[in-house]
């Protein structure tokens, strides 16, 4: 697929989709690689084009993981997938957690950390589905594919071994794929109360990441302390590893 660890060559030009990339490229601390088209990023695939979804296929997506809650899924829902991709719907986070946090956790930082503090079985759940999906790539994605994406995806990158250097620098690359529907957001905006929410909802600057994974660390002891303690067995674990590494 020749896709290399630099963001550019990483992104995926997937008819309608803003925000899709492989994390094909990556490295561990001990020097191993993740596989190219092993776990993609996402946000929501309810706009692919014709040309899109084939371009999805083509790329050896075979498994779906779709993070969003009830109510946005059925608003938006997947393509129906008819090609050998398994679909699963393992949503992250609620209404009821975005009640909790209104008010008390005003930057993203706080807020993806307080839903990785509140939201383990959950999280777990996704990263079992990972383990266990059939032979191919698997694709991860929610609304926007920033931040239930972004928590994922660092979970998932930090327990086979990518430093937090450059999960937090793939977190970034969604500022810039997303700044054109941040900049529309803007322009409709009402008052600066709104203008100052929509900067904070499309917040995904590396040291946003970087702090949220110095809580998990200092929290839960790092993403693979953190899985195990949410129920991930030996097993689940090591065929993550299998799948993500080269």
């Amino acid at each position: 697929m020749g896709v290399s660890a630099g963001g550019a060559s990483r992104a995926l030009a997937w008819d309608a989709c803003l925000n899709a990339r492989d994390l094909g490229g990556l490295t561990t601390v001990d020097g191993r690689r993740v596989r190219d088209g092993a776990l993609v990023r996402s946000d929501q695939l309810c706009r692919l084009s014709d040309g899109g979804r084939g371009a999805l296929l083509a790329h050896g997506v075979r498994t779906v993981i779709d993070l969003r809650t009830p109510a946005e899924l059925a608003k938006d829902p997947d393509p129906i997938w008819h090609d050998g991709v398994d679909y699963l719907h393992i949503p992250q986070q609620d209404e009821e957690l975005w009640r909790e946090l209104d008010g008390v956790a005003r930057t993203r930082t706080e807020r993806d950390s307080a839903a990785i503090d509140r939201r383990a079985e959950k999280i777990a759940a996704m990263a079992r589905a990972v383990a266990n999906a059939a032979p191919g790539g698997v694709l991860i994605h929610c609304l926007a594919g920033k931040d239930r994406t972004g928590i994922a995806v660092a979970l998932l990158l930090g327990l086979v071994g990518v430093d937090d250097q450059q999960i937090a620098a793939d977190y970034a690359l969604s500022e810039t794929a997303l700044a054109g529907e941040r900049a529309a957001a803007l322009a409709a905006a009402s008052d600066d109360e709104a203008r100052a929410r929509i900067e904070r909802g499309y917040d995904a600057s590396a040291g946003t990441m970087l702090a949220t994974l110095a809580h998990l660390r200092s929290r839960h002891g790092g993403a693979e302390a953190y899985l195990r303690r949410a129920g991930l067995s030996d097993g689940d674990i090591e065929r993550i590893r299998a799948r993500l590494l080269e």
